[in-house]
């Protein structure tokens, strides 16, 4: 029979995104199944940005990473490894310890605020208006707080010879802080207190509501985030409150009534773990106990009897989550969300990636879908730095395969002690354009599609599949399985493809670069980005179900099923833009058959997760 007279289903422009919560013989066109490490813009599946190492530490315990931007637009990043404290300047090369600082360095993880200080006290209590400076503060639930303090590089323990006044009250052992209405926030468990005004160090003012010595939430407040109507949102780890961080006069807190300064947002979902909240498109999206709740769903609790999360489509990797979600940490770049979660692993072993940006433009109806999980580190924090108007987006994480420095990335094993051993740690930039493709590692993508069905639930023969491969560039091998809904993948075809990156220049060297502006900013030429077209061979159907057989489970030959579905791996650049799949329709018996009693015959298939 000729190529002609087979029938065919076609699929690609991918905005719908990612689904692995419905079967994947329900997915409608324009969706997929699964895919790692990659990206999906204008609707095209493509190899996700690179990573570029920025910094890397050999220590034991990643305890966090902040950014900080100073009141003059000076931009730091900071990162605490067992302990100690580091600090550098952007571009973040140059790396100094900070002195006088250190915290326990077996604690989950450090906590930070960024506050300015515009006033100090004099020794007869009066007040002293001082030129506003950026300090910053950390603190690990129970160390003494240390400081940063920006005008002049110093740091230290804040304890009473740091904080003026008479009698100096410097700020209490704590975890969550933030700066928000000129003031820092800090919990201790379930109380929360409010430093003096533009004097993050100091807790003289005492007032709070009646006659208590700070806030009370039922449980212990597991972290902060502002809000610009609100105020400040306090979490629990099952419930939202609020607090009128606006209103500046605090004699005015204790007879705020409508609303109250004081007031419970929602008492069904709160926040599991600390770094897993970030806003995008102008609200928090937060991990609850149920999943990544949006801010505006959760404030639908006493308007249906539905709380909808929004990971549904995450669920194979949502249902392979570790005993302890709280090290789950959030990022966010542009119009992607990131979160870190710990599937089948202690630590953060995939990075759930969402993306309203699939098709950017002024005209979009598409809303925000999932796009896949990112692999290769275990990241432990996020930071996106605004510099001179271009966002980045920075990851402390563990490394893993061929970013450790050392297989295992165990490389000193410390029996002796309590702590776990060392490891290398490093500060990745990430959504790095890769225009140098010889001196990056290749990555590892795959995606799975749905399964192909007929609209009458008939069985057919798979036949053979043609994808339409765009954005190639360097040495790229490429794999394509194919699998029934019974059994499991089986390799149709694996090649090697090559678009050479060319010459750093023209062809004819005329030209080296293309001076972008009169500072240092470059774009190396090389030769564009190609084009593929590929087709499996036809697949040749065994008469009889073997071991490796795909339709080994409902005993039928290999190659006829009621649907199929296919998995594409490749290491390198590539985008697939469509796939067209190929198939005879099969006739079957007309009459019934009684089912065969499986009782007392094994049927074990093998399974593995990503």
């Amino acid at each position: 029979m000729g190529a002609q007279n087979y029938q065919i289903i076609l699929d690609g422009q991918w905005s719908a995104g990612l689904d692995s919560l419905l079967y994947p013989t329900d997915l409608t066109p324009g969706c997929y199944a699964w895919g790692v490490n990659i990206i999906n813009r204008g609707g095209v599946i493509q190899t996700r940005p690179g990573k570029r190492r920025v910094k890397s530490f050999c220590g034991h315990k990643a305890q966090g990473m902040f950014w900080v931007r100073t009141m003059d637009d000076r931009n730091f990043q900071m990162v605490a490894v067992d302990g100690l404290v580091y600090t550098s300047p952007f571009p973040f090369h140059d790396w100094t310890q900070l002195q006088g600082v250190s915290f326990r360095p077996d604690a989950e993880r450090i906590w930070w605020c960024n506050s300015i200080q515009a006033i100090k006290y004099n020794p007869d209590n009066t007040i002293a208006v001082i030129d506003a400076k950026n300090v910053v503060f950390m603190q690990d639930g129970s160390s003494l707080p240390c400081y940063w303090d920006l005008s002049d590089f110093s740091s230290g323990v804040v304890n009473v010879s740091y904080v003026t006044g008479n009698p100096a009250k410097p700020m209490p052992i704590g975890t969550a802080m933030i700066w928000q209405d000129n003031r820092v926030w800090v919990s201790v468990g379930p109380l929360v207190y409010a430093s003096d005004l533009l004097y993050g160090a100091s807790f003289t003012e005492e007032t709070y509501l009646a006659s208590q010595t700070g806030f009370r939430f039922p449980r212990s407040v597991v972290n902060f985030w502002p809000m610009p109507v609100q105020g400040l949102l306090v979490y629990t780890d099952s419930s939202m409150h609020s607090l009128m961080s606006f209103i500046q006069d605090r004699t005015q807190w204790q007879t705020q009534e409508n609303p109250p300064f004081q007031a419970d947002v929602n008492l069904e979902v709160g926040l599991i773990a600390p770094l897993g909240i970030q806003n995008l498109h102008g609200m928090p999206w937060q991990l609850t106990a149920r999943g990544v709740i949006s801010y505006d769903r959760a404030l639908t609790t006493n308007l249906t009897t539905v709380l909808l999360t929004a990971d549904g489509e995450m669920q194979r990797s949502k249902n392979l989550l570790g005993p302890d979600v709280t090290r789950a940490a959030f990022g966010v770049w542009e119009n992607v969300l990131m979160c870190a979660m710990p599937a089948s692993s202690t630590k953060n072993r995939h990075t759930w990636i969402m993306d309203a940006g699939i098709a950017e433009k002024l005209n979009n109806t598409q809303g925000l879908a999932w796009t896949g999980i990112w692999t290769g580190t275990y990241p432990v924090a996020f930071t996106s730095p605004i510099v001179q108007g271009t966002q980045h987006n920075y990851e402390l994480a563990y490394s893993s395969g061929f970013l450790a420095l050392d297989y295992g990335d165990s490389p000193s094993p410390q029996p002796e002690t309590d702590l776990p051993p060392q490891a290398y740690i490093h500060v990745y930039e990430n959504y790095i354009p890769n225009q140098i493709d010889d001196v990056e590692s290749a990555i590892d993508c795959s995606v799975e599609t749905k399964s192909f069905t007929l609209t009458t639930d008939d069985y057919y023969r798979f036949v053979f599949a043609e994808f339409m491969l765009v954005n190639l560039k360097g040495i790229v091998p490429f794999q394509a399985y194919v699998t029934g809904l019974a059994g499991n993948y089986q390799l149709l075809f694996s090649t090697t493809l090559r678009a050479d990156v060319g010459p750093w220049g023209n062809p004819d060297q005329s030209a080296v670069l293309y001076y972008v502006s009169e500072g240092r900013t470059t774009e190396l030429e090389n030769y564009r980005r190609q084009v593929r077209h590929l087709r499996t061979k036809e697949w040749v159907v065994n008469e009889s179900p073997t071991d490796g057989a795909a339709c080994l489970e409902i005993g039928r030959k290999d190659g006829i099923d009621k649907g199929f579905q296919l998995m594409l791996q490749w290491q390198g650049r590539l985008g697939i833009r469509q796939l067209k799949f190929f198939y005879d329709r099969q006739m079957q018996s007309p009459t019934g058959a009684c089912a065969v009693d499986e009782s007392n015959t094994p049927h074990i298939v093998l399974e593995a997760t990503a």
